[in-house]
């Protein structure tokens, strides 16, 4: 009974994304340490909720953990299973060591992340930062919703003497007395990177131009144009990482739609904008997993065109002698959703996330073929192990 009860939560939880009332709400108590305690360091503090939000809490800090060391910098030595907290102190001892063995000349910064009794400081100053953070990193836009479902439906309740008091909501913001609250009425300002003096003069952006300094998009042109794909798809994916397609929301920059006609034709939530189309779109997001899983990679994705190639030419695993078929690959993702796209459009044909990867893998497939005369696999070979046949 307790199962069916569990998975009608956890199944409802996913499709709507809501959390019922109260679901959420924990209750602060003081447990004490000791008998008879006379301090208040000797009560330790607990927060009680109900097991339903802990079983879901669990079950997304599970799928987390499949994608989070992709995420975290090898250089965070927490959080992650496997890595130590105190691998980075270790760390840091041997250098100072070292140092003071050989008597060299050297420079440590120690930055204090604790509060006055070692108590932790809550450092979270906006959470929707910590959403938009999450977007820029690829994960889902279900994936936020989710998260930002957790956060704000908490409430709390202080029991005093076994009653609880008024709820309270869970805000955002720093502890009294934080070193970093000062900096929240500080005003941002833009700053122009390409000068000393970051301040921004047409000299600057001129070398900035004829330089490349600060955007490197001639390695993704290359990779591109070098790539074995027809040149309409490889011309067809350098419209796409300018923005240059004609989506809808292009369209109707140059007046030729109406703003109520923008709405994505795959998935019917939001505006078709490129970097919707191909990466957050329902449908385009399905099929990149469904490759993924085909080529035996996890990861979270991009949904920044440039970065997302970047991320998938860094997955690649075949020999050199096929380095550019990686990038062919990804190409033919690109068309294939293009293609589905126009056909939903132009002759109202629904085309499934299965259809749409078998029509990858063949693109893929002739594409090799027709480049390659050493490439002697058969479709099957390729489309059911990838990795023996690039490799």
């Amino acid at each position: 009974m307790l199962q069916d009860d569990f998975m009608l939560f956890i199944n409802d939880f996913h499709s709507n994304g809501r959390l019922v009332r109260g679901l959420n709400s924990s209750f602060i108590i003081l447990v004490p340490k000791k008998k008879c305690p006379e301090r208040i360091e000797e009560f330790r503090l607990i927060s009680l909720i109900g097991c339903l939000y802990k079983v879901l809490s669990k079950i997304l800090a599970n799928r987390l953990r499949m994608v989070i060391s992709s995420v975290i910098s090898d250089c965070q030595s927490t959080f992650i299973k496997g890595r130590q907290i105190l691998d980075s102190v270790l760390v840091a001892n041997e250098v100072v060591e070292e140092v003071k063995r050989k008597k060299s000349k050297c420079i440590m910064f120690k930055v204090d992340f604790w509060c006055n009794n070692f108590e932790k400081a809550y450092n979270s100053v906006s959470w929707s930062c910590l959403q938009f953070v999450m977007c820029k990193m690829g994960f889902p836009t279900i994936w936020c919703t989710w998260i930002a479902e957790c956060l704000k439906t908490s409430r709390m309740f202080v029991l005093v003497n076994g009653s609880p008091t008024e709820k309270f909501g869970v805000s955002k913001g720093l502890c009294q007395g934080d070193p970093l609250a000062p900096f929240l009425f500080y005003e941002d300002k833009w700053s122009w990177i390409a000068a000393p003096e970051r301040v921004y003069t047409v000299s600057s952006a001129y070398k900035v131009s004829r330089n490349d300094i600060i955007f490197a998009s001639n390695v993704i042109f290359r990779w591109i144009w070098t790539s074995i794909g027809p040149t309409k798809v490889s011309a067809f994916a350098w419209r796409v990482i300018l923005n240059r397609i004609l989506t809808k929301v292009n369209l109707f920059r140059r007046g030729v739609l109406q703003a109520t006609q923008l709405e994505c034709c795959l998935c019917r939530n939001k505006e078709e904008t490129t970097s919707h189309l191909f990466f957050e779109c329902e449908v385009s997001f399905q099929l990149w997993m469904a490759c993924f899983n085909w080529l035996g990679l996890n990861s979270v994705m991009h949904n920044c065109c440039v970065q997302n190639l970047e991320q998938f030419y860094g997955f690649r695993y075949c020999s050199v002698k096929y380095q550019n078929c990686w990038i062919l690959i990804w190409l033919s993702v690109i068309w294939t959703i293009w293609l589905a796209r126009n056909d939903l459009i132009f002759s109202s044909k629904i085309i499934h996330v299965s259809e749409m990867l078998n029509l990858v893998q063949v693109h893929s497939w002739r594409w090799l073929r027709a480049r390659f005369p050493s490439f002697k696999y058969k479709f099957f070979s390729l489309s059911n192990s990838p990795s023996a046949c690039l490799s």
